[in-house]
């Protein structure tokens, strides 16, 4: 299971254009993970799974990742 968390900001367009982003690059390392997004707001956290979006989490990948969230803005657990 992968969490990607993010904040959210002032600018919505921005924040889908990011989540595109981030989505863009799930979508190339298909896979049967699954992936949880963690939304911080100001007050409030979102976490909600991520539908229809399955990876096979690798060193690549999560380095790519890191570029987007950072290091802290990823969590992976493994099931099972």
């Amino acid at each position: 299971k992968l969490t990607i968390t993010i904040r959210e900001t002032e600018d919505e367009a921005q924040d889908e254009a990011f989540l595109e982003q981030i989505k863009t690059l799930l979508e190339e390392y298909r896979g049967k993970d699954e992936v949880y997004l963690k939304i911080i707001q100001e007050e409030k956290v979102t976490n909600l799974k991520w539908p229809n979006i399955y990876v096979e989490y690798s060193p690549d990948l999560q380095k790519r990742l890191e570029k987007l969230v950072s290091a802290e803005g990823l969590k992976v657990e493994k099931i099972g």
